[in-house]
């Protein structure tokens, strides 16, 4: 079984019809409950469909916004949360129309993926998750597909001597919404096989915790030669 698959002619077209369910889904959730738990992740992929996704008429102060991984550089600029709250304008702290943002502190890392274990504890369990999609089939920060099942919420890993800290295979698995996000010829290779059939051991990271029931949203250029 494959994800739900959406295939658009360019980046931007995509970004507004992925900008549109989590819209939708945000909204679905609010009119059951007080607030909603957005997971995002950072990355230049997903930056035009949150700029887009701001500019509707939601509730924003009803929603949390917590990060699917991070970085631990040293570098602000360096960190996908700079990016982050640029795109969902949360520079202005006193504006309680904008999202509630809950994003990951920098620190060592095992201490950090502890600490914000325990923040997100506080919070309803996510609602929605958007992803992106590394060249070599992982998200989040999960380069080393985790096929037991982890207890953990937010785990520490590592790739090419840096640091980063990432919620848990599992943990992203278990949110109802989950939506991948997938642009350019260079993700054409990692979408192929995140759509071709295989045993648990044989599928990456992304294919794991998209599922059968996840949304998969790329443009043309991603497109498997198959699919096209």
């Amino acid at each position: 079984m494959t994800p739900n698959c959406q295939f658009h002619a360019d980046a931007q077209t995509m970004a507004v019809a992925a900008a549109a369910l989590i819209e939708r889904r945000i909204r679905e959730v609010l009119r059951r409950r007080e607030d909603c738990v957005l997971a995002v992740a950072g990355g230049t992929t997903p930056l035009p469909t949150y700029r887009r996704l701001i500019e509707s008429d939601i509730d924003w102060a009803c929603v949390h916004l917590i990060q699917t991984d991070e970085r631990m550089t040293p570098d602000p600029a360096q960190r996908y949360g700079t990016a982050l709250a640029s795109a969902f304008d949360l520079t202005d702290t006193a504006d309680a129309a904008r999202p509630r943002w809950h994003p990951i502190p920098h620190g060592n890392p095992f201490e950090v993926a502890g600490l914000y274990a325990e923040q997100i504890a506080r919070l309803p369990r996510p609602d929605i998750v958007v992803l992106g999609l590394g060249a070599d089939g992982h998200t989040a920060a999960i380069f080393e597909p985790d096929i037991p099942v982890c207890t953990q919420t937010v785990l520490a890993t590592t790739r090419d001597d840096e640091d980063r800290v990432t919620l848990s295979q599992d943990h992203l698995h278990a949110i109802p919404t989950r939506i991948l996000l997938a642009t350019g010829s260079g993700k054409k290779a990692a979408v192929t096989q995140l759509l071709t059939p295989a045993d648990s051991a044989a599928r990456t990271s992304a294919a794991l915790v998209l599922d059968e029931n996840g949304y998969l949203f790329a443009d043309f250029a991603a497109q498997p030669a198959a699919l096209a």
